[in-house]
């Protein structure tokens, strides 16, 4: 019986599913790299659904080998978006130029705030229609490399891994008390400016994730996802 309503209630959440896309629009979709699990599959899903989707053209997208072109994206995106009924956008794309752009970029806080801000009016300003933005939380890896990472990872990156590990059990009051030497060790033979970098990126990342907040509380994104980067 139950295996009996759990079909059911499968079927009548599809067909809720169905008659909620029923309605076929166009459908802005910028996607986070070229990836087929992010470019591919996503929009075959959407299609399926029954949306129109368009892409933005193919070299302004990050792939393996090169950065997506922000700007680019985002001039795209503004001439496109009076046509469309609703928009689903990567902020690592818009923002960064895409996943790993966001854990190696050299852009300055203050173009990561007007590209946020640009972002959080696109509603406003091209026609009101539904927006959705998913974006990432940089991750720390316990052991990577350039150029999915910032070049010293390949020396530095599992010291580093272990600092946020141990720094956390310290914040936690959960350290052990040979694991305070651990800490103070590491601490002392992590050059200061990798740690500055590493820092600064991250705050970075959160204030500007901190900002695309504000997207949704003043309801000019209709859903944001907060991802976290795979380590």
């Amino acid at each position: 019986m139950m295996k009996v309503l759990r079909s059911v209630l499968l079927c009548a959440l599809l067909l809720t599913t169905h008659t909620a896309f029923a309605a076929k629009g166009t459908l802005l979709y910028i996607p986070m790299d070229n990836r087929p699990v992010c470019l591919d599959y996503t929009v075959q899903t959407m299609q399926a659904a029954g949306w129109d989707v368009q892409l933005p053209p193919a070299e302004y997208i990050a792939g393996a080998q090169s950065a997506g072109q922000p700007e680019k994206l985002f001039n795209w995106l503004e001439a496109k978006a009076g046509e469309s009924v609703a928009i689903v956008a990567s902020s690592d794309a818009l923002l960064y130029g895409g996943l790993v752009a966001s854990r190696t970029h050299e852009i300055s806080p203050e173009l990561l705030q007007q590209r946020v801000e640009r972002l959080v009016e696109l509603k406003k300003q091209h026609g009101g229609q539904k927006v959705y933005v998913f974006t990432t939380i940089m991750r720390s890896p316990k052991a990577s490399s350039a150029p999915t990472e910032p070049a010293y990872y390949k020396e530095w990156g599992s010291k580093i891994f272990r600092l946020g590990e141990l720094e956390d059990k310290l914040e936690l009051k959960q350290i052990k008390r040979k694991e305070v030497k651990e800490l103070a060790e590491l601490r002392s033979s992590i050059p200061r400016e990798i740690l500055t970098d590493m820092f600064t990126r991250r705050s970075n990342n959160i204030r500007a994730t901190e900002l695309l907040l504000h997207g949704v509380e003043s309801g000019d994104f209709d859903y944001m996802l907060i991802g976290r980067d795979d380590t």
